[in-house]
């Protein structure tokens, strides 16, 4: 029986391909249009946002939440590609993801409830300290 090989997909034509474009409609859906970083930012409709890579392994074949995540142009650009990354593209890093960019893909592949319940129990455990 034959090996399976891998389909070769050039990145940057990829990106630009209307393959790669049809996606995001169903992808933004499936997040209710809300950055997987900050699920309080609004994406898509008109408003910036970027599909982030957790990786490249599947290119030109991603599945949402296993190799893509959407999010605000400012998570991708100033956190994800910026402060986790030291300011360099995945190309141009060492190990991509590095260990503080695998954490926050494991953050923002938790369900936006988690996230919220999260943050309220935080924000409700801060105000009680505070207060006592």
């Amino acid at each position: 029986m034959p090996k399976k090989t891998a389909k070769r997909v050039n990145y940057h034509q990829y990106i630009i391909s209307q393959e790669w474009r049809s996606q995001h409609p169903n992808w933004l859906k499936a997040v209710g249009c809300r950055c997987t970083l900050f699920p309080w930012i609004e994406i898509g409709k008109g408003k910036p946002y970027s599909i982030h890579h957790l990786h490249y392994r599947n290119l030109g074949n991603e599945r949402l939440g296993r190799d893509v995540l959407p999010v605000s142009k400012f998570a991708h650009e100033k956190i994800l590609h910026g402060l986790l990354s030291g300011g360099k593209s995945a190309g141009k890093q060492r190990n991509y993801p590095n260990l503080a960019q695998c954490l926050v893909h494991e953050w923002m592949r938790q369900r936006r409830w988690f996230k919220v319940l999260l943050g309220l129990g935080l924000m409700g455990g801060m105000l009680l300290w505070k207060w006592y």
